[in-house]
C-alpha cells in the first residue's frame, strides 16, 4: 500500500475487506499522517477515527473578501504541498444563534470549507453513495462542524459531505448596485452550495464515492436550501436524489429584497444610491459593520431577506416551479418530526427574562394573530375551539400544536405536489425522547424538543434501483436499520403507492364524498383519478364538523388557487395515522395556493 487512497485497487480493498483488523492496522500505521486523497486542487491529507476517514477543512472556493464579497464563489487556488485536512474551517460571519443551536458569534469572511467522512472500506477504488448535507439555522447561522458524518458514513457505507456557506447578510443581499454588475447576484449562499457540488463531481471518486449518485439534504434551512437546489437551473445534474428534513422554505420577492437591502446600505453609511460607488462601498465596510446589521444574537436584523426569487438561480416561488413541472426531478424522502414548534418555542423562552414559561396571555395573543385580513371573520373563535387551552397541559403545548400543525402542512403540500411527479418517501420523527439542544432547566421544554438538526440517515434510499418500485418502504427501512434508528420512530410510506389501493375514509356522521366531490385542488385531483387514497383507519381529533378531511391541508387564505376557483378557508392535515386541523398564518403553508 502506499498510503494513497486514489493509489488503492479494487482488488487490494476485497483483500482488506476480508481482513478488517488488518487493514485498520495498515491504514493507522500508514503513518501518523493518516490517508492521502489527491484532488483537482492538490493532495489532501486527512486522519482516522472510528474507522471513519475524515477530511476537515477543504477549501472548494476562495475567501469571499474584498473584490470578492457579493460575489458568486471563485475556484480555490492550487496548493503545491500537501493541505493538512485535520480541523474544520472557521465558520461563516453569524450574530444570531438561535440560543445554543448554533455559534459562537464570529465575523469570519474567509469560510468557504467542507468536509468529506468516508468507511476505510472505501479507500480504493469504490464508488459508494454520496450524501451533500447543508446544515440549518435559518440561512442566518449554523455551521458543518456542528453535524457528525461519521456513523452515517461508516453504518451506512456512504461518503457524507458536509459545508459551510455564507449567511445572513453575506449569503443573501440582492442590491440594484451589486446586481448591475451583471454577475448572478442576491443568493450567495445557494451559490456556495452549487459549488460544493461541483467540487464533489470532480472529486468525490477520489474518496471512493459515486459522483452519479449524489443525494443533496438539509435540515431546517438546509432542507429549504436543498429545495431551491432541485428548482434551481443552475443545479441540473449536479445531484440525483433529495432529502427535505423539517421544512421547505418560502421565498422573498425581489423587489423586497432589493428594498431591504438599500435599507441596509444607507443603514450602513453607504447612501441610497444603486452606482458603482455603492457597490464599493459596500465591500470596503468591516466586516464587523456587516455583523451588527444582521441583528442581535436573539433575533434577526430589518434587512435579512433570506432566499431570494432573483429571477435566474430561484426564478420564483417554490410552489410556482413544482407545480410547472419544470424542476430537477428526482427521488425524495420528506418529513418532518412532531413537535416541529417546540424547538422555536424553546428559544423563545430561553431568551425571556428569567426563563419565564408561556402563559395564557401567550396563548392569547397566538389566537389573536388569526384576526388578519388573510383569514375569515371567524377564524380565531374555530382556532380556539379547535385549540382549547384546556386541552392541553400547559400554553406552550398548546402554541406547539398550533403551530407544528402549519409546520406539518407545508410539508405535506410538498409532498403531495411533488408525489404526482417523483417518487417520494415521507416520514415522521416522533421520538420526544430524542436529545435537545437546550440546557437542561426545569423551565425549559427539553422533552419536547425535537427539531432536531441531526441528519436523517437515509443512505439506501439512494440505491433503490430502476424497475423495482414494489419494494420502497423495505429500503428505507433496511436504511434506518442499518443507521440504528427504531423503526417505530420513524414512519416512513411511498405516498403514491401506499395510498392508491385504500379506500377514503369519511369522519364519523359524514356521508361519503363524491369521486369529483373530494377536492377542487388540480394537483389532488389528478391524484383522485389515478386512484389514490388515504388510509381506512382515521381518527379525528377534535376536527371542526364543518372540515371536511378531504381538504388535504390547502392554504387558507382567501384567493384563487391554480384553476381560479376561490376554495373554502378550511383544512386537515394526515398525519401519524391521525387527521388534525391545519391553521395557517399569512407567510405559512405556501406550498400550494398563491
Amino acid at each position: 500500500m502506499t498510503g494513497r487512497i486514489g493509489t488503492w485497487t479494487r482488488a487490494a480493498v476485497g483483500r482488506a475487506t476480508a481482513a478488517g483488523a488488518m487493514l485498520l492496522a495498515s491504514v493507522v500505521a500508514a503513518g501518523a499522517a493518516g490517508p492521502l486523497v489527491k484532488t483537482d486542487k492538490g493532495d489532501v491529507r486527512g486522519f482516522v477515527q472510528e474507522d471513519v476517514a475524515r477530511f476537515y477543512g477543504i477549501p472548494y472556493a476562495k475567501p469571499p473578501v474584498g473584490k470578492l464579497r457579493w460575489k458568486p464563489p471563485v475556484e480555490a487556488d492550487a496548493w503545491k504541498t500537501t493541505l493538512d485536512a485535520v480541523s474544520f474551517g472557521p465558520q461563516c460571519l453569524q450574530v444570531t444563534t438561535l440560543g445554543p443551536f448554533a455559534g459562537p458569534q464570529n465575523t469570519n469572511e474567509d469560510c468557504l470549507y467542507l468536509n468529506v467522512y468516508a468507511p476505510l472500506t472505501a479507500l480504493g477504488g469504490t464508488k459508494l453513495p454520496v450524501i451533500v448535507w447543508i446544515h440549518g439555522g435559518g440561512n442566518v447561522d449554523g455551521a458543518s462542524d456542528a453535524y457528525d458524518g461519521s456513523k452515517m458514513a461508516r453504518d451506512g457505507k456512504t461518503i457524507v459531505v458536509t459545508l459551510n456557506y455564507r449567511l445572513n447578510l453575506m449569503g443573501f443581499l440582492a442590491h440594484p448596485a451589486i446586481q448591475a454588475e451583471g454577475e448572478l447576484f442576491g443568493n450567495y449562499g445557494i451559490m456556495d452550495q452549487q459549488a460544493v457540488l461541483r467540487w464533489v463531481q470532480a472529486n468525490i471518486g477520489a474518496f471512493g464515492g459515486d459522483r452519479k449518485n449524489v443525494t443533496l439534504g438539509g435540515q431546517s434551512a438546509g432542507s429549504s436550501d436543498t429545495m431551491a437546489n432541485m428548482t434551481s437551473p443552475l443545479s441540473a445534474g449536479l445531484f440525483h436524489r433529495a432529502i427535505l428534513q423539517s421544512g421547505v422554505g418560502s421565498t422573498t420577492p425581489l423587489a423586497t429584497a432589493e428594498t431591504n437591502a438599500k435599507n441596509m446600505a444607507v443603514a450602513a453609511g453607504c447612501g441610497s444610491g444603486v452606482d458603482e460607488a455603492t457597490a464599493k462601498c459596500l465591500r470596503n465596510l468591516p466586516a464587523e459593520a456587516v455583523f451588527k446589521l444582521a441583528g442581535t444574537q436573539s433575533a434577526n436584523g430589518p434587512y435579512i431577506s433570506g432566499l431570494i426569487e432573483d429571477g435566474t438561480i430561484i426564478q420564483r416561488r417554490f410552489v410556482d416551479t413544482l407545480a410547472s413541472g419544470v424542476f430537477n426531478k428526482m427521488p425524495v424522502m420528506s418529513g418532518a418530526t412532531i413537535d416541529e414548534a417546540t424547538f422555536g418555542l424553546g428559544i423563545t423562552q430561553y431568551f425571556r427574562p428569567g426563563r419565564t414559561p408561556f402563559t395564557e396571555a401567550d396563548y392569547d395573543a397566538k389566537i389573536a394573530t388569526y384576526g388578519a385580513a388573510t383569514f375569515p371573520a371567524d377564524a380565531q373563535r374555530r382556532v380556539k375551539r379547535l385549540y382549547p387551552l384546556s386541552k392541553y397541559e400547559s400554553p406552550l403545548l398548546a402554541l406547539d400544536a398550533i403551530q407544528s400543525d402549519t409546520t406539518q402542512c407545508t410539508q405535506h403540500n410538498t409532498n403531495v405536489l411533488l408525489s404526482d411527479q417523483v417518487p417520494v418517501y415521507a416520514y415522521q420523527f416522533a421520538d420526544r425522547t430524542a436529545p435537545t439542544l437546550l440546557p437542561k432547566d426545569a423551565r425549559l421544554p427539553v422533552a419536547r424538543l425535537s427539531h432536531s438538526r441531526h441528519p436523517v440517515p437515509v443512505h439506501r434510499l439512494a440505491r433503490r434501483r430502476p424497475g423495482h418500485p414494489a419494494r420502497p418502504q423495505q429500503a428505507a427501512a433496511e436504511a434506518l436499520r442499518r443507521t440504528g434508528c427504531r423503526l417505530d420512530q420513524l414512519r416512513l410510506e411511498r405516498q403514491s403507492e401506499r395510498f392508491r389501493q385504500q379506500p377514503m375514509a369519511a369522519l364519523p356522521g359524514q356521508e361519503e364524498p363524491s369521486r369529483r366531490a373530494r377536492t377542487e385542488h388540480p394537483v389532488l385531483d389528478r391524484h383522485h383519478r389515478r386512484g389514490v387514497r388515504r388510509p381506512a383507519q382515521v381518527r379525528p381529533l377534535g376536527l371542526d364538523p364543518e372540515l371536511s378531511p378531504n381538504e388535504d391541508c390547502i392554504e387558507l387564505r382567501s384567493e384563487r388557487d391554480f384553476s381560479g376557483r376561490r376554495r373554502r378557508l378550511a383544512t386537515a392535515t394526515y398525519s401519524n395515522g391521525i387527521l388534525s386541523p391545519c391553521w395557517n398564518q399569512k407567510d405559512s403553508c405556501q406550498a400550494i395556493i398563491a
